[in-house]
């Protein structure tokens, strides 16, 4: 086995691995949703680039002193940021907490230009990268175009596209992709988890090996999406009115919890895909919306299922450009057909 290990992100690894070192580039941002392996894979790559006893070129022991310091956190060649540890160093307060500051930025920038101490490279990894207004990312950009030798820098974020493009196009996209139920399923039963709660789990994931590890260990999250599957078919399927409600009811939680609306909408995208299938008589055994009802929703055609898709899409894109959630959400609901089952 690789000893990256990262489920679900074979190629990504091997397109790392190919002619390692020298084929990495100074500055990655690896981009992909919540829990899909994102901070693993930037370990890994940490841990290849220092290694002291590493297998072969690409990969790395795991148990050198090295690997272990990078794993507990306090190797003196890599250093990590993100929000959590913006608000223990009380660099932000308030609502610029949900935000990576320029203070972080400048603090980043300083350990960029830092030499190694005890390995041949030193790395930086930055998460929660979409955070960064736009008077930050331009303060990053210097960083970018005068990068030191021996210096990687890990840029981890959920929407490559809400950074400038100065910043894009002075970095490689790193794209993760989401595993399968399969080998969710397969790994976890692996490491000693009973098969139904693996395989229900798995299922659950919906390609996200950071919740699968996580739903394992508390039963809750499991019962939790399950929940939320009956609530997205509920709004899918009430009348106009009702979904109107549950729209801004949505729509006033974005500011506090903008993750869990993004993990709304995209539950109503699969939601729809599923009662369009159902519709055309099309088998969806894998979507969590599976077996929901036997019948055919009734609708005019193709077309409205085709609209409803794309006005999530809007929705989605409405509220990363700003617009008042509000608005974004009932725009939404506004263009959906009526269901009935």
């Amino acid at each position: 086995m690789n000893s990256w290990d990262v489920w679900g992100q074979d190629r990504l690894v091997t397109e790392l691995q190919t002619g390692f070192p020298g084929a990495i580039r100074h500055a990655s941002i690896i981009s992909g949703p919540e829990m899909s392996g994102k901070s693993l894979l930037a370990t890994c790559l940490a841990k290849a680039l220092l290694c002291l006893e590493p297998p072969r070129p690409g990969e790395f022991c795991g148990s050198c002193r090295a690997c272990r310091g990078i794993d507990r956190g306090i190797h003196p060649d890599v250093s990590r940021f993100d929000l959590a540890t913006q608000a223990e160093t009380g660099s932000g307060s308030g609502k610029a907490q949900q935000s990576l500051s320029i203070d972080t930025v400048r603090d980043v920038s300083r350990n960029v230009t830092l030499r190694p101490v005890e390995g041949d490279w030193r790395v930086v990894i930055v998460d929660d990268v979409e955070t960064m207004q736009e008077t930050a990312q331009e303060a990053f950009l210097k960083t970018l175009e005068e990068p030191p030798d021996l210096t990687v820098l890990l840029l981890l974020t959920t929407n490559a596209n809400a950074l400038l493009p100065t910043i894009l196009s002075r970095s490689v996209v790193l794209r993760m992709q989401t595993a399968t139920a399969a080998e969710i399923a397969e790994r976890l039963v692996d490491s000693g988890i009973d098969t139904e709660v693996a395989e229900e789990t798995a299922y659950l994931a919906q390609g996200l090996p950071g919740w699968a590890l996580r739903a394992v260990r508390d039963p809750s999250l499991r019962e939790s999406r399950s929940r939320e599957v009956r609530e997205i078919l509920e709004w899918i399927r009430a009348d106009r009115y009702q979904r109107m409600v549950m729209a801004i009811s949505q729509a006033d939680t974005f500011s506090s919890d903008k993750d869990a609306v993004f993990g709304k909408l995209q539950l109503l995208l699969l939601g729809w895909r599923s009662e369009m299938l159902r519709y055309l008589g099309v088998p969806d055994s894998k979507s969590l919306f599976a077996g929901s009802s036997s019948e055919h929703p009734a609708v005019a055609g193709i077309d409205d299922f085709t609209r409803a898709l794309k006005s999530i899409g809007q929705c989605i894109f409405d509220l990363e450009s700003n617009v008042r959630p509000r608005l974004a959400m009932q725009s939404m609901v506004s263009r959906w057909p009526e269901m009935r089952s």
